[in-house]
């Protein structure tokens, strides 16, 4: 029965992980306000990576005003007489986005590529002072707070590395969209400890990091590997997406409870697994390209339907 359950889980992470790449340009659309959801409808996310960003230049979630924080969804914010635009600030800035569809209450993988997240890392080393990257969870005039997936600033995140992955918890009240939170694993128990120089972590902060982050990182020089068969454990980071509330009938989501019953080492091992298994039969991935009009954000890449139907049968 165990095996049966791994193997739907599986199909689930495919295919989020394949929409990225598989998906016509325009089809997803993050910067919309979600409709009232039922169990098994399709959803939206898009994370934001920012190259030498840290949770303190991305501040909070939501200001102190109630005015949300950085989002690339937003054009027109109105600050101190002027207008913000927060999506041109954030590309000024080189963060890139990237947009996935997920099914409503189950447990989904959200990955780019290593190449991709090379693209975005390669830039800063030996050029800027702040050698870190970090994500941000969004949709809409929601984003999560930020934490950071790569770092090779001990002074700033404690220990460096490639974050091998993380739990977001997509929140839901009778259906309507009610906001990101993160779910960690522990205190870094799999890879020493918080002391450890393997645990990339945080603080808590009123002003801009409402959860600590502790996650397990991987050393930067483990991972040698070129294009897509790289291990998924080592080379880039994946986002364990899983959904907790209810939806417009009232019926309560289980998937965000099942993250939190399964171990670490479970969880991650079996998402490797698979990530790995789909990387060998993907054709090449291009970096990510962003297009904007308005508050439309459009995904391209290189993967064909005939790729999305052998990564489901391989599943």
């Amino acid at each position: 029965m165990a095996v049966s359950r791994n193997l739907t889980l599986g199909i689930a992470a495919a295919l989020a992980y394949l929409s990225l790449v598989a998906g016509q340009s325009g089809t997803y659309n993050p910067c919309t306000e979600p409709n009232v959801v039922n169990k098994g409808d399709g959803f939206v996310v898009g994370l934001a990576y920012w190259p030498a960003g840290t949770i303190v230049n991305w501040g909070p979630a939501v200001n102190a005003s109630g005015a949300p924080g950085l989002n690339p969804c937003i054009t027109g914010m109105q600050w101190e007489g002027g207008t913000l635009n927060y999506l041109s600030y954030l590309s000024n800035q080189g963060v890139t986005f990237s947009t996935f569809m997920v099914t409503v209450d189950t447990l989904a993988a959200l990955r780019t590529t290593k190449a991709e997240e090379d693209a975005i890392w390669g830039p800063i080393l030996g050029v800027q002072q702040t050698e870190v990257l970090s994500v941000i969870a969004f949709r809409g005039q929601n984003r999560s707070d930020a934490k950071y997936i790569r770092s090779n600033m001990a002074a700033l995140t404690g220990g460096t590395g490639i974050v091998e992955q993380m739990s977001l918890f997509i929140g839901f009240n009778r259906g309507v969209f009610a906001g990101f939170s993160w779910w960690d694993f522990g205190q870094c128990t799999a890879c020493g400890g918080l002391v450890s120089d393997q645990c990339i972590r945080t603080s808590l902060s009123d002003s801009y990091q409402l959860t600590a982050q502790a996650s397990c990182a991987a050393p930067l020089s483990s991972c040698t590997c070129r294009g897509l068969s790289c291990s998924t454990s080592t080379c880039s980071t994946t986002i364990i997406a899983a959904f907790q509330g209810s939806d417009a009938s009232g019926r309560t989501f289980t998937s965000a409870f099942k993250i939190q019953a399964l171990n670490k080492y479970s969880i991650s091992d079996f998402f490797s697994q698979l990530m790995d298994k789909l990387s060998g039969i993907l054709p090449g991935i291009s970096t990510t390209t962003v297009s904007s009009s308005g508050s439309t954000i459009s995904i391209s890449g290189s993967a064909t339907e005939a790729a999305l139907q052998q990564a489901q049968s391989a599943a």
